[in-house]
């Protein structure tokens, strides 16, 4: 066989196979690039920041203020203290509210408000807060709210409302009780108090 021929034969073999090559690898890369192609999207953050709160007023059934509530729970017989733990002295509840008026507004932007109660919870009953040590005992006293529904003052109480441009006014209506925590009665002083803050969200 002619050495020249041979040369070409091979020659145009090679040519074939990098053609092949060629269009193989192009095939390869469109599938990859479709394969690994994915979905995606945009996060888009909003929210605004506030420099003034609510204007907070305190009232109970004979008094109010704008930082600082007494409120006088009565006097009342040791033999009318429930023995049951969570029952209410009866006659004992007293009303107390929480009214947020001037809330900042943001278009877009309502206000939720939180209540964070802060106080000692009873040994016994830890819904309840603790009485000051100053002489009675067997009771503490609970907060409920506008359902009845005793609240745990370990807890945070959200409101269920939203301030918003038209009505920047909320009020948070509760009432307290003195309540047996199980215990033995003993009588004296029943005093006690509680903390709380607003925040907002």
């Amino acid at each position: 066989m002619n050495l020249k021929y041979i040369i070409c034969f091979i020659r145009n073999i090679y040519m074939k196979n990098n053609l092949t090559s060629y269009f193989i690898g192009l095939l390869l890369i469109l599938f990859c690039n479709t394969a690994l192609a994915a979905t995606g999207g945009t996060v888009k953050f909003s929210g605004a920041i506030i420099d003034t709160p609510c204007s907070l007023t305190l009232a109970s059934e004979s008094s109010s203020s704008s930082s600082s509530l007494a409120i006088d729970m009565g006097v009342y017989m040791k033999d009318k203290v429930p023995n049951a733990s969570g029952q209410k002295v009866v006659g004992s509840e007293k009303e107390l509210s929480i009214k947020l008026q001037d809330c900042p507004h943001y278009d877009g932007y309502d206000i939720m408000p939180k209540i964070v109660f802060r106080a000692n919870h009873d040994d016994h009953n830890s819904k309840l807060i603790k009485l000051d040590g100053t002489g009675a005992e067997g009771i503490g006293i609970g907060l409920y709210d506008s359902s009845g529904r005793l609240l745990d003052i370990k807890d945070v109480y959200e409101s269920k409302v939203a301030t918003s441009k038209d009505n920047r006014m909320l009020t948070f209506l509760f009432k307290a009780a003195y309540v047996s925590n199980g215990q033995k009665v003993k009588s004296g002083k029943a005093n006690a108090s509680i903390n709380f803050e607003v925040s907002y969200k």
